[in-house]
């Protein structure tokens, strides 16, 4: 199982990159950037895909970090108030009913 999944994520490795040099081949063209503080003149039309692919990934990956964070920080309150409460029943069950009188 997991010899097919290393071929299948090569698979499509090899696919995206097939595709990002027909894409560059297939416009050579040059281009402007504006990136907000500066200005990038006769950028290569691939060359400014790609980064802007790479900057979305990025932001992909760092939303889903900060999710998965969020949910172990959850996991972690959660364990705690479940083991009070597991305590505070254990501690209940020890006490006697004729401790009340």
């Amino acid at each position: 199982m997991a010899a097919l999944r290393k071929v299948v994520v090569v698979a499509l490795l090899a696919a995206l990159l097939l595709a990002a040099v027909v894409f560059a081949y297939n416009n050579p063209g040059t281009i402007s950037l504006d990136i907000g503080v500066t200005r990038l003149e006769r950028v290569p039309i691939g060359a400014a895909f790609a980064l802007a692919f790479a900057a979305g990934w990025a932001a992909g990956l760092a939303s889903a970090v900060v999710a998965m964070l969020k949910g172990a920080n959850e996991r972690r309150r959660l364990r705690r108030h479940l083991r009070n409460a597991e305590d505070e029943a254990r501690n209940l069950r020890g006490l006697s009913l004729h401790d009340a009188d």
